[in-house]
């Protein structure tokens, strides 16, 4: 036989479901059964006592409770003339069907709990098993993204490295060259300046040179002439 089953969602964890049995557990046997009731009829010159003192939903009893008084003959004829004292009324039958099914209610509860205890608890290993190993293929996704992100930051910086060596030397080559250039053009500035510098002290001595010279020639020449004329007058040896 099939036993009836409720699909439960965990209110607790998301997306865990269990199937509880719900089949209702079989009340309790009491001690006393009464046996089927016999046909009673009620004589009618005898009014029946007014119903009223349990209502049906304090009872829990589905169908209408009869009379008092048809009750009362019912239990006689069931279980014989007994005393009053051992004889059960309606109102202790009721009761004790209301503690046997909150006894089965209790226990069924129970039961319940215990069970949802139990999905909580797998439902909770499992989340945790799935939440690390998630955990791990996060951090070996980003072990990864990380490591190719380094690679590519450290290629990066290796050839901005060699872009910034290769412009550094294009840029004192070329510095290089314009100083060389401008140095170049400095010395044949100051080469010409020199040169000019010389050419004009070298004319201006060789004009006082050849102007003494002209003095020192005009002397010579009028001591020639002097000693040239005593020679001639003979006046004796001229001193030089």
């Amino acid at each position: 036989m099939t036993m009836p089953r409720v699909l439960i969602q965990s209110p607790i964890v998301p997306n865990i479901h269990t199937m509880i049995d719900t089949t209702p557990l079989p009340p309790r046997q009491t001690g006393l059964q009464p046996a089927p009731r016999a046909t009673v009829r009620t004589p009618t010159d005898v009014a029946p006592p007014p119903v009223g003192n349990l209502p049906e939903a304090a009872t829990g009893v589905d169908e209408e409770a009869p009379p008092d008084g048809l009750q009362r003959m019912s239990l006689v004829q069931d279980f014989g003339e007994q005393p009053a004292s051992q004889v059960p009324t309606l109102k202790e039958d009721i009761i004790s069907y209301r503690l046997d099914c909150l006894s089965d209610e209790v226990e069924r509860l129970r039961l319940l709990l215990k069970n949802l205890q139990n999905v909580f608890e797998d439902s909770t290993i499992e989340r945790v098993k799935n939440l690390r190993t998630d955990l791990m293929t996060k951090a070996g996704n980003t072990e990864r993204r990380l490591g190719g992100e380094i690679a590519a930051l450290k290629t990066r910086i290796d050839n901005e490295h060699l872009d910034l060596q290769q412009r550094t030397h294009d840029k004192f080559v070329s510095m290089e060259s314009h100083v060389t250039h401008r140095v170049q053009k400095v010395l044949d500035d100051m080469h010409k300046r020199f040169l000019a510098d010389v050419e004009a002290q070298v004319a201006a001595a060789l004009q006082t040179f050849q102007e003494e010279l002209k003095v020192y020639a005009a002397a010579n020449q009028e001591r020639f002439n002097q000693i040239i004329q005593m020679l001639l007058d003979g006046r004796g040896q001229a001193t030089v």
